[in-house]
């Protein structure tokens, strides 16, 4: 079934509920699918965004070799 067949299939179905709770859960799952792909950010990850740059700023940074080894030396103490 491709993409067309199920979208048409989907509003056939919705046609026939009548669950006013349902039908209101459904469609805040579509707006949040057919809105725009802008991300809003919280506050918390504008700040972390933020302190990661002004590390970079500072050169504050590590190589990717050094991550990745930082990364399974961490997976490995689990």
């Amino acid at each position: 079934m491709n993409n067309i067949e199920v979208r048409d299939k989907i509003i056939n179905q919705l046609s026939y509920i009548e669950d006013d709770n349902f039908l209101i859960e459904i469609m805040n799952l579509v707006d949040g699918k057919a809105k725009s792909e802008i991300h809003q950010l919280s506050q918390l990850q504008k700040d972390r965004v933020g302190n990661g740059r002004n590390s970079f700023k500072e050169g504050k940074t590590i190589s990717d070799d050094e991550l990745q080894n930082d990364v399974k030396e961490w997976l490995n103490l689990k």
